[in-house]
């Protein structure tokens, strides 16, 4: 789990404690996205997380979470997020830094 704000400064956190991969697994796996051509993420400032899944077959996935309000995986194209589960992941990336 890498983060970055607009200084580019990163902050690295590998996450071995299962039940912190839980929480942002299930919080990954249960969004609801719409592909929304009209909003260009790159208008946006704000904290983007990047969370490299490793999966235990060697299987790897990058997804990005951007300003709260958009997400991809795989440099594949943008979703908007609904608010509600955006906001949502401020509470979890304080959950599992603790």
């Amino acid at each position: 789990l890498a983060s970055s704000a607009a200084s580019d400064v990163y902050k690295r956190q590998e996450l071995s404690d299962v039940e912190k991969i839980k929480t942002v697994t299930n919080y990954l796996n249960h969004l609801k996205m719409e592909k929304n051509s009209s909003v260009d993420p790159e208008d946006y400032d704000g904290m983007i997380s990047d969370i490299q899944v490793n999966y235990a077959g060697g299987k790897e996935c990058m997804v990005q979470h951007m300003a709260n309000q958009f997400v991809r995986k795989d440099g594949g194209p943008w979703y908007q997020l609904e608010k509600e589960e955006g906001l949502r992941w401020d509470s979890i990336l304080e959950e599992v830094s603790g």
